[in-house]
Parts: C-alpha cells; sequence; structure tokens
C-alpha cells in the first residue's frame, strides 16, 4: 500500500492523518508500507514524542514491520522526518528512506 501526504501538517493533522495510516493498515492487515511524504512538516516537539512513543508501537502492534519512506524534498519537513527516523528503533520497524516512489515500491515488494 502506499500512502501519500500532502499539504501543511499542523499537529492536528499530523495527528489525523497518522490515525488514518493506522486504520488502514490494521483493517488490511499490512505489514508493510510505501510512505511518500510531499508535505511540509512543523518541527514540534510534542509532535514528534507523540510519534515515537505512542504511535509508533501501535502501529508495531497492528502488524507493521517494514517502511519505505519517500523524504520530502522541502529541507525542513526532509530534516524532522529523517530526525523522526533515527528515533525509531530498528527492532520496532525497519525503515528505508527513498527519494524516487517507484524504486520504494520495488523495494518494498522484495521484502518477504
Amino acid at each position: 500500500a502506499v500512502a501519500h501526504v500532502k499539504g501543511f501538517l499542523g499537529s492536528e493533522d499530523f495527528h489525523s492523518i497518522n490515525e488514518q495510516i493506522l486504520e488502514f493498515i490494521s483493517e488490511h492487515k499490512l505489514n508493510k508500507i510505501v510512505l511518500e511524504i510531499y508535505a511540509i512538516v512543523l518541527p514540534n516537539t510534542s509532535m514528534k514524542i507523540w510519534y515515537i512513543e505512542d504511535f509508533i508501537p501501535r502501529i508495531v502492534q497492528a502488524g507493521l514491520r517494514y517502511a519505505a519512506v519517500i523524504v520530502p524534498r522541502n529541507q525542513i519537513s526532509k530534516f524532522v522526518v529523517e530526525e523522526i527516523i533515527k528515533k525509531i528503533k530498528p527492532s520496532q520497524i525497519e525503515i528505508r528512506t527513498f527519494t524516487n516512489v517507484s524504486i520504494a515500491k520495488y523495494a518494498i515488494a522484495s521484502i518477504k
């Protein structure tokens, strides 16, 4: 599955979109996803803490094991996304970053 995140994300939008992704993963029993981020993510500390400490454990519990993340082109958003990824334990989810959707889809599809 491919999730597209576009637009300007404040804290509420960030929570809402991620909860929708979690619901989709749970409903379809997915263990891998391609996440294409074209949003401007606000570098909010509480948002990052929520994502790492609350959201990631729930998405792992839902079954997600692998993620291919297309990093944003916007430098601030790219920095925020990469900073969050660095704090996620590889034992929770294996995350690979890409700049190209086609390559990310191929890489995630090759994982058994």
